[in-house]
This record gives structure tokens, sequence and C-alpha cells, in this order.
């Protein structure tokens, strides 16, 4: 009851163990008052920390709870601070862009045509610059000279471009949601998607988002939960949306996940021009996984994992 929000889960584990030390050694001293000071310092003691979500591996990250959040300590620094709204400077159509989304342009984290120096004693590695961001669990697309990522600012789910020669912001597109659970902590959790000059991102309670990368514009824009009547989901909607071009399905479609809709689907596609569902498809199953396009015996396949396993559909009709 007095534990923090953030701690109230991730801390029964190593609390329990310090919880029974404490019981067992205080037992030695054949005094039940030693036992209940003893239990209460090893209870109480775990409600002055917070977590402020885990690592990769699943390792807590403690901070006192009185403590300024990264969150905080962002939001204070005036690095939040939007920038002058610019104005289309170019034909987006001809935006390029080597790394357009989540692990690259094929999903499989390979850089191509690329040469790395691997002796950084001779030629180690120069910091060009460093800028705090806000909470996520999102990674980069580069577009050009610019890099877009997902951040939580405060109460709203934030688009932002970056300009990769300075770190300074370029754009931001910032919009009402905030998505916070203790073991992922808080803020969006999918990478955006760049394609034909559009930027495609998608929040954790469900907003997906179609915008000009040039300026951020708003596009158009959905809501997963409202137009599938999925729940959000305990751990929030983590899917990287997947471009499907025209080649494959009549005009070009955007698909994502969306567990727990209420006809039993779990993935979604919309038509990239205007935003209007195209199709749901797939079978149950929740899953932090994004679509992948894939040829597998000579057929193009969307394939999607879930907790149930793995399930592959059309990309002109979801069946």
């Amino acid at each position: 009851a007095l534990a923090d929000p953030s701690a109230k889960i991730v801390t029964v584990v190593p609390g329990v163990q310090w919880l029974c030390a404490a019981v067992v050694l205080s037992l030695f001293a054949r005094r039940r008052w030693v036992t209940v000071v003893a239990v209460l310092i090893a209870s109480l003691g775990w409600t002055l920390v917070r977590t402020d979500g885990v690592t990769g591996s699943l390792g807590n990250e403690y901070a006192w709870r009185w403590s300024a959040t990264a969150e905080e300590k962002f939001m204070a620094s005036g690095a939040s601070v939007a920038p002058v709204a610019v104005e289309s400077e170019a034909e987006i159509s001809v935006m390029r862009s080597a790394w357009p989304g989540f692990r690259g342009s094929s999903r499989d984290g390979v850089v191509t045509a690329v040469s790395i120096d691997t002796d950084w004693e001779a030629n180690p590695p120069r910091e060009i610059w460093r800028r705090p961001v806000g909470p996520g669990w999102g990674s980069f697309v580069l577009v050009q000279d610019r890099v877009c990522t997902q951040e939580q600012r405060d109460e709203d789910e934030a688009v932002v471009c970056y300009d990769t020669a300075t770190g300074e912001p370029v754009w931001i597109h910032a919009y009402p949601a905030r998505f916070w659970e203790a073991m992922g902590g808080l803020g969006p959790r999918a990478t955006p998607t760049f394609h034909d000059g559009r930027l495609f991102s998608m929040g954790a309670t469900g907003v997906l988002n179609c915008l000009d990368a040039i300026t951020g514009k708003v596009l158009w824009m959905r809501n997963l939960a409202e137009d599938t009547g999925a729940p959000v989901p305990q751990w929030g909607f983590s899917s990287s949306p997947l471009i499907v071009d025209g080649s494959l399905v009549a005009g070009d479609l955007v698909i994502v996940h969306a567990p727990g809709a209420a006809d039993g689907s779990t993935i979604v596609a919309y038509e990239i021009e205007s935003g209007e569902p195209r199709w749901l498809g797939g079978t149950a199953g929740n899953s932090y996984s994004s679509p992948h396009l894939a040829t597998l015996d000579g057929e193009r396949q969307v394939v999607m994992i879930t907790g149930e396993g793995a399930f592959a559909v059309a990309p002109e009709s979801g069946e």
C-alpha cells in the first residue's frame, strides 16, 4: 500500500529475499519485537525507491522515489522546446532514406555499402553531438539529413525530427497520449517508418499517424483501439508500421499489429493515401512484434509472430 506505483511488481522478488533474510536472522535473537522490527525495516525500505523501468536484459533501474525522473529532467532542460514550424522545402517524392524503419529497409539489421574502421585505437569514434530526448523504446529512422523518432513529452506522445549535423529539432508533432506501465516504463514502444515522403508512427495507446516527412504536417490520423474495438494491451501497442507497396496490392498499404480486436483479428491494413481501413486479418495472440514482409515458397506474404505462434496473411486481403 505504501510502495511507489512503479515498484509494486518489480520489487517483489528482491523484497521477499530481503524480508526472508531479516526474519531468519531475527529469530536468533529469540525476541518477538526484534522480528517485528526486522520485518518493518526490510519491508519499509522498499517504499523509499521507485523503478524507472527495466533494461534490455530485464535489470531494474532503481532510484529514490523523490528524485527527479529522466522525463522531468528532460522537460526542465529546455531541450523539449518545439522549433519554429517549417514549410515544405522540396518535393517529398525525391526524399531518400538509407534506413527507413525498424531494423532497416528489410527489417534484418543489415547495413550495406558501408565500411567501418575497426582499429579504434588508431582512429577512435568521435562524438559529433549529444542531445537528451524524451522516454521511449523506439529507435530511429534516417531520412536524408534527418533522423526521426518517437518520444514521451509530459502528457503528449511526440514524433520528432532532428538535424543529423547538429542534433537540433527540425519539427515536432505532438498529440495527447500517455502510456506507462511498471516493467517497460514510460513512452511509445515503436519505431517510425518512412515511405514515399511520408512518415508513419504508431503510439503506445494505438494512435497511428501519417505525416509529411519534411514538415511534420498531419496527413491523416487513426486510432487502432477505436477502429478495431481492441483494448490497449497491458504492455501497449508496440508494432512498427510495415509498408506494402502497390506492386503487390491495389495501392500502397500500411500494416500494423492490433491484438485483441473485437472480431478476433490481430493485424490491420490501412490505405496509405486516405488512411481508410482496407482489411483486418490474422489470428489471436498478443505480441510486441512487428509484421514482416517475406517471400516464402515463392509467395509474398505478411508474417506475424504472437504468443500463439507464427502466421502469415495475404497482403492484398489479410486472408
